[in-house]
């Protein structure tokens, strides 16, 4: 085995820390500089457009009617206002497929940046400010995707809020989020580096990494917390998706010890 190869192979440990984002003492201009590295590093990473991709194809299978979409913890609305765009856009040729899409979050100024961002991008989404972790999520959506908030939870958290997900979707779950690995550690700390010079960024940024679950933990968990099958793959650069999309009755598990 090389040098590469034994540095991939490496474990490493799952270590759960604070990101300096959600430190409520942060100065608000070093909190606006992490996020624009944040936006930045989405925008290069083509994530939106492979959950994107998924959601067209279940969008095809209801042509009298737009894919009704909810994006948990959403933030300031990055995925869901790409989703939009490209919906308008598509709608503009005519296309066969169409969204209405739904950000949420649980802070009241994340849902003002959603909607003025929305309304800078020309394109209407719908916000909801709720806590996803503490309150039963709505009903109505067709798919409920969840990105980048599954490796700030501990495992029973993660089995409670998938378990919710599916009784609240009635066609699809997907989940994307950082994939634990020594290899993924290295790239996006030199990824982060490259793209802003803000240290809240650099650190959040290998701490979510560091605090992630890998492909085989996160899926030991869907497993258990859902009567879906689960199909999970790595997605480049340093992610992972779930997609859970089979039709079923939701039963309700024991919770998660």
């Amino acid at each position: 085995m090389n040098t590469q190869k034994q540095f991939k192979a490496m474990p490493l440990n799952r270590v759960r820390q604070l990101e300096w984002m959600d430190d409520p003492s942060l100065p608000e201009s070093d909190r606006r500089w992490a996020l624009a590295g944040l936006s930045r590093i989405n925008r290069l990473s083509g994530v939106a457009d492979v959950l994107l991709h998924q959601l067209q194809h279940y969008a095809r299978s209801l042509p009298e009617r737009p894919l009704r979409v909810l994006d948990l913890a959403s933030g300031e609305g990055d995925l869901p206002i790409h989703w939009a765009l490209k919906a308008k856009l598509a709608n503009a040729k005519h296309a066969d497929w169409d969204l209405c899409v739904t950000a949420s979050d649980s802070c009241d100024r994340a849902i003002e940046q959603q909607q003025r961002r929305a309304e800078q991008a020309g394109v209407g989404i719908r916000s909801l400010q709720m806590d996803c972790l503490n309150v039963p999520l709505p009903s109505g959506f067709d798919v409920i995707v969840c990105s980048l908030l599954m490796h700030q939870l501990d495992e029973s958290q993660v089995f409670r809020l998938l378990q919710a997900m599916q009784l609240a979707s009635t066609r699809a779950m997907l989940v994307c989020d950082f994939e634990r690995t020594r290899w993924n550690l290295a790239i996006i700390k030199t990824a982060s580096h490259l793209l802003t010079r803000s240290p809240v960024f650099h650190h959040d940024s290998a701490i979510s990494v560091k605090s992630a679950f890998t492909r085989e933990e996160f899926a030991r968990i869907a497993r258990a917390a859902l009567t879906r099958p689960v199909r999970i793959r790595s997605v480049v650069p340093c992610r992972f998706m779930m997609v859970a999309d089979e039709s079923v009755v939701p039963v309700v598990s024991p919770v998660f010890a």
